[in-house]
């Protein structure tokens, strides 16, 4: 999976640069730990977001561009290795 995600890696940033910093957060957040309770205060303050409202508009955002699916109830990021891939710029 890593050589994928390496692969595509340019276009991955290039989905990524396209992203608001609020809908940057909640990707980052959603890559290290997909929820059902994407409206919680708790996501809100581990992705860095004041209020609802932000994650809300986030969050349809990412749906809209096919970034997020939500999978039996639970807000994940839609490609694997898209995800794999925001896992390491996360941690560099």
């Amino acid at each position: 999976m890593a050589l994928a995600a390496d692969h595509g890696s340019v276009v991955f940033q290039s989905r990524f640069d396209a992203c608001s910093g609020a809908q940057k957060r909640v990707l980052l957040e959603l890559a290290q730990r997909p929820t059902a309770t994407i409206y919680a205060a708790e996501f809100r303050d581990a992705a860095g977001l004041k209020g609802s409202g932000g994650v809300q508009n986030a969050v349809a955002a990412l749906v809209a561009h096919d970034l997020v699916v939500r999978r039996n109830s639970t807000y994940v990021v839609a490609d694997p290795f898209l995800a794999q891939w925001l896992r390491g710029i996360a941690q560099s």
